[in-house]
C-alpha cells in the first residue's frame, strides 16, 4: 500500500522502458523517489561529502536529475513524456523524452569532466532514433560550464539542467549541498 501511496503523492516516481517493436529491450521499470533529503536520509547520508563518498553517489545524483525532468515535463504545455531506454548488449540512457516532434536523450554522470567513454553508449542511441526522428542528446553531470561533445551530444550542468531550454522555467538554484537537505528537489 505505502508503494502505491508513494506514488499518487508524488514522493516517488515510475518510469517504464521505452518499447520499441523488434526489439529486445529490459521490461522492468525503474523507480525514483523524487525527494533527494529524503531518500539521502533513508541511507544515512547527511552531508554532501558523506554523499560523495559512498556507493550511492551516482545513484543519488540521477534521482536529482529524474526530479529535475518531472517536476519540468509536467509544467509543460504540450505532453511529454519520459521513458528510459536499456538494451540487452548494453546499450541504455537513463531518460528518453518523447516531446512529439523529437527526442532528448539525457545520461547522467557525477563526474565534473566528462569524456567521449562517457557518451559511447548515447552515441550508439542516438544513430538508431535519428533515424526516425529528429534527437539531441545530453549528458547531465557535474561540470561547472556546458561543452559539446562529439556527435552533437552536450555536456550540461546538471544543476542548471532543464528539459527544453526554449520553455521558460522557475529558476531555482541548486548546490550539492541540496542534494542532502530535505526536499530539496
Amino acid at each position: 500500500m505505502w508503494y502505491q501511496r508513494s506514488l499518487e503523492t508524488r514522493i516517488r516516481a515510475q518510469l517504464e522502458p521505452y518499447f520499441k517493436p523488434r526489439e529486445t529491450l529490459d521490461q522492468d521499470t525503474h523507480a525514483y523517489f523524487l525527494d533527494t533529503g529524503l531518500l539521502c536520509f533513508l541511507l544515512g547520508i547527511s552531508s554532501a561529502r558523506a554523499l560523495l563518498e559512498t556507493p550511492f553517489a551516482g545513484a543519488v545524483w540521477e534521482t536529482f536529475v529524474m526530479g529535475q525532468i518531472v517536476r519540468e515535463v509536467q509544467t509543460r504545455p504540450t505532453s511529454a513524456s519520459v521513458w528510459f531506454w536499456s538494451e540487452a548488449p548494453g546499450l541504455e540512457a537513463d531518460f528518453l523524452l518523447d516531446l512529439g516532434s523529437h527526442f532528448e536523450v539525457v545520461e547522467t554522470k557525477l563526474t565534473e569532466g566528462p569524456d567521449r567513454d562517457d557518451v559511447r553508449s548515447l552515441e550508439k542511441l542516438l544513430t538508431g532514433l535519428r533515424s526516425s526522428r529528429p534527437a539531441r542528446a545530453r549528458l547531465v553531470c557535474r561540470t561547472p560550464h556546458s561543452f559539446p561533445l562529439p556527435e552533437d551530444i552536450e555536456a550540461v550542468n546538471g544543476f542548471e539542467e532543464r528539459v527544453d531550454p526554449g520553455v521558460a522555467s522557475p529558476d531555482v538554484p541548486f548546490t550539492p549541498e541540496a542534494l542532502t537537505s530535505p526536499c530539496a528537489a
